[in-house]
């Protein structure tokens, strides 16, 4: 687990009646990885774009990460490793999180 990762993301706990999996990716450090919950943005392909939320592609379908939602996860509440990102994406992410968080 690293930052840069897309996983599979339980979002809700299991009481909730929603009960839908998303794709995430970490965006936090990796020095900050072995702490109880994980900075994560999540990721759709329905969401218009902005220039704070990086355009990738996963598994030949485009998607937008959406920096601008960005959730405190528990680590028990991740799937599977879907995939990783390039490194011109992370640095699509960390310029996205300049602009969201005004660095």
């Amino acid at each position: 687990m690293e930052k840069g990762d897309i996983y599979r993301i339980h979002p809700y706990p299991a009481s909730y009646s929603r009960q839908e999996i998303r794709l995430g990716v970490i965006v936090q450090s990796n020095a900050l990885l072995k702490l109880s919950t994980v900075l994560i943005a999540p990721i759709s392909q329905n969401a218009q774009y902005s220039s704070f939320r990086p355009k990738i592609t996963i598994k030949g379908e485009t998607a937008h990460i959406l920096i601008d939602q960005i959730w405190p996860i528990e680590v028990s509440r991740f799937g599977q490793l879907v995939a990783q990102l390039s490194p011109e994406e992370n640095w699509a992410i960390e310029e996205a999180l300049k602009i969201v968080l005004d660095l």
